[in-house]
This record gives structure tokens, sequence and C-alpha cells, in this order.
């Protein structure tokens, strides 16, 4: 194998939930000031500037006989935000360990992505507790279509092949959901590489936005909103995510399904920021994250 990548943070571990949260904050701060560093160098900050590395989080009772590991790091942010999520859901049932994976390429790059979502895969297993069985979540949509290929790589090709790894996918969890979603559609919000995948889309119920013709024209306003998240570019993500909003908001949409990991990151900025009308409109809609659905389903699953 390869060297390991650069580590943002080494392999930290806490046992205290305020204490990992407050460490994610800092961390957060530490990510805006690196990229504000790099714009200063001429630099675009994308997400393999940065460096990646692990946190894990074990509580006082050591959770259930099962670790949750959180591959992210696609961008840094949504990782991290990600994290906290977790964190708060689970509150203290699993500990929890996030990997930053940073150096995986853009998932609509010619790069190999499933060869390096398994280096990534094979670099946290190494760092999971090992009596405990391992629940994956993929903190990347656009990663979803390679996960299969990394996966069976895993399992040929790894030192931990014979670790017990259950894979929770956003996708299978929200094509559940929309099973009950009855006749009123959901849009999906998610990059143009998602919507031309079928990450979402083709599931019961749920229509990608640019398959909508009074919608389509704002996909692209969409996906630079996604890439101000993931460019640390606040001017152009509100810029951009005010347009596709006012849209949505003009258009009657009821349910949209936040089909990127910089999504939730994008709606808790226009909740703070955006012209009154939409933060009004948000707070009438449903707002379907895939991670929230996921980690439902894990829990439900321990029941």
């Amino acid at each position: 194998m390869s060297q390991s990548p650069t580590l943002a943070f080494n392999t930290t571990l806490f046992n205290n939930s305020e204490e990992i949260m407050r460490y994610l904050d800092a961390y957060i701060d530490r990510l805006h000031q690196e990229a504000e560093s790099l714009k200063q160098s001429n630099q675009n900050p994308v997400d393999q500037c940065f460096g990646s590395g692990l946190l894990t989080y074990i509580p006082l009772g050591g959770g259930s006989h099962s670790h949750v590991l959180l591959l992210g790091g696609m961008g840094p942010l949504a990782g991290a935000y990600g994290m906290k999520e977790c964190l708060s859901f689970l509150e203290d049932e699993y500990s929890i360990t996030l990997f930053q994976a940073c150096f995986v390429p853009k998932r609509d790059s010619q790069n190999d992505i499933a060869k390096s979502l398994f280096k990534a895969l094979e670099l946290a297993v190494a760092q999971c507790p090992q009596h405990k069985n391992i629940e994956l979540i993929v903190l990347c949509n656009s990663a979803h279509p390679y996960m299969e290929m990394a996966l069976n790589h895993f399992y040929n090709h790894s030192s931990y092949k014979e670790r017990k790894i259950r894979f929770h996918s956003l996708k299978a969890s929200v094509d559940k959901k929309s099973d009950t979603f009855g006749k009123l559609k959901c849009i999906a919000l998610q990059t143009t590489f998602a919507a031309q995948m079928g990450v979402y889309g083709d599931s019961k119920h749920i229509y990608s936005m640019n398959t909508i013709p009074s919608l389509s024209n704002y996909q692209k306003h969409l996906t630079l909103a996604i890439e101000g998240v993931k460019c640390f570019d606040k001017n152009s993500m509100l810029l951009n995510a005010i347009k596709v909003f006012q849209a949505l908001k003009d258009y009657g949409a009821k349910r949209l399904l936040m089909g990127c990991t910089e999504i939730p990151v994008i709606v808790e900025s226009l909740k703070k920021e955006a012209p009154h009308d939409i933060q009004e409109y948000l707070c009438s809609i449903t707002l379907f994250d895939p991670l929230i659905l996921t980690l439902q389903e894990l829990t439900a699953l321990r029941k």
C-alpha cells in the first residue's frame, strides 16, 4: 500500500460528547482558515487540498457491539457536519469514527474512484475497534455509484476482509422512504453529476430538478452553490442557493431531498442569511436528509 495521506488531525479519541462537539467546531473554523490561506496563495480550495485524518468517539459506556464508520472528507465540511449530525442523533448508542478521506478524487473525474474509496476504507477500518462489527456510512452521495466496486475489492484484497462490515447506503434508505411518499412529489437537490448518474431521480415519487422544465435552468446554480461550499466561497454559495430556492418556492415545491451532503450546510446558511421569504419557505416545507433516513434505519435494526 502507498504511504498514508497526511492527517488533518491525528487519530484523536474522545469519550465526552460535549468535548468532541467543541473539537469539531474548532476543526470547522480551522478548515475556513486553511481555505483563506489557500486563496491568498492564489490556490482554489478543493477537497484534495486538505489533510485526511481520523476522529473517534467512544462513549464511556462503550456503546453497542457495533461501531459506526463514517467515510467523509468529500468535502471536509460535509464530513464534519455529518459527524456532528451522527453524534446528535445517535447520542451514546454507538461508538463512531469519522475518516476524512480528502484524497479521494472528484467523483466526476476520470480517476479510479473505486480504488481510492477502497484505499480510504482500508485505512479507516484499520483504526476501528477490533472487537466490534462495523456499520459503514459514506458521507458523499456521488460516491455511491462506486461503492459496490470498492467493497468488492475490499472483500477480495483487503488485509481486513474478515471484518464484519455492513454498508448502509444513503440511496437505499431514500429508495425505501420514497415508497411512503404517496402522490406528492419530492424534488432531489443534487449535483449535475449525481443527477446524470441517477443517484436520485429514478426512485418512486422522487424527481431530479434538472428533469422539471420550469426548474431545469436552475440545476447549474445548484451545482455552483454546492461548489461554493466545497470551495469555501460563501458569497457564491448564497447567491446561487437563493436563486435555486426562490425558484423552488415559486414552483410550489413542498418536499425536498437534500441529495448532496453539502445541502444541509447551504440550508443552515439560508435560514440565517437568506431574504425573509426564503427563510419562511424553508420553515414551511419538508426537508429529507439521506443521512438522517439512514441513521433511522440503523437504529431500527438494533431494536
